[in-house]
């Protein structure tokens, strides 16, 4: 480092391993664990417990925490990399290989079947793998002639006993055939009847609705022109006592309940306040006067 370069200082830690507090003996887990019986390099827990088996050396050293920056449950194992292994680790190993003098179609062999696994990990992460289960074998059912009611003269057991078998079994192909077709046209009737009653409803609920709404614009329509010959009538007539003027229909309110707002208990407070403000009684009893 020259002259030109920045100046930094370094300052080197007395423990640049970090490992003053994993070998110290003085911490009060240490002493606390040694004081129930734990001797440093022994598991936790009983001696005899039923998972001691699976006890490692790593069992004993120091517990590892892990940063879970997912939103897996506990216990799941996140999806492995595609390729969750060193960069050219395959051309490593095909020179170990040379240099362990095997021959280029052992090499090529062996890069073969490892593109092949890296192919079904890759293809099996981006498209799940299908899993067939067997459905067991198909046996086929033993066929069972019917025997028809025998006649008078005996005709029916001779014909049954003079079809083959191959005619027999073509019947029954036939009957079971013609059942089939018969279930499936009366299953398609059905459903053309469902679609034309529902067609048919749908046009119904529409027709009504146009009549509806035809007959309030006539109703709307008659009431406006019955209105304007009253008034027609009384402008030509002139006033009389007789003759009312017509008062305009209320509108009918709606039987719907509305909330009452803020709004509108602040109008009445208002409102009331400007009539008091307008009357002279009020006014004096406010600013107490007496009259």
């Amino acid at each position: 480092m020259g002259l030109a370069a920045p100046r930094k200082r370094t300052k080197i830690s007395h423990d640049p391993n970090n490992t003053t507090w994993s070998r110290s003996t003085d911490g009060f887990g240490h002493r606390i664990l040694k004081a129930q019986g734990w001797t440093p390099g022994s598991f936790l827990g009983p001696r005899n417990a039923a998972h001691s088996d699976l006890f490692t050396t790593a069992s004993a050293s120091h517990i590892r925490v892990v940063l879970k920056d997912d939103n897996l449950g506990l216990g799941a194992r996140p999806k492995r990399g595609l390729l969750d292994e060193p960069t050219g680790l395959d051309a490593f190993k095909g020179l170990l290989g040379r240099l362990n003098g095997k021959s280029e179609t052992q090499l090529v062999v062996e890069q073969q079947k490892r593109d092949d696994i890296k192919l079904a990990r890759y293809a099996a992460a981006k498209w799940q793998a299908v899993r067939f289960v067997s459905g067991g074998l198909l046996v086929q059912e033993s066929n069972e002639t019917l025997v028809p009611p025998t006649s008078q003269n005996g005709q029916a057991d001779s014909e049954v006993k003079n079809v083959p078998q191959g005619r027999e079994e073509g019947l029954a192909d036939d009957e079971t055939t013609n059942s089939d077709s018969e279930d499936r046209h009366s299953v398609e009737k059905r459903k053309k009847k469902e679609t034309n009653s529902r067609g048919s409803r749908e046009k119904e609920r529409k027709r009504e609705k146009r009549q509806m709404r035809r007959d309030k614009k006539r109703k709307t329509s008659e009431s406006t022109e019955s209105e304007a010959e009253m008034q027609e009538k009384t402008r030509v007539q002139g006033p009389s006592e007789d003759v009312k003027p017509t008062e305009p229909k209320a509108p009918t309110l709606s039987r719907e309940r509305r909330p009452m707002g803020r709004q509108m208990f602040r109008g009445r407070y208002i409102a009331q306040k400007k009539r008091a403000l307008m009357d002279d009684k009020s006014l004096n009893e406010i600013f107490m006067i007496s009259t």
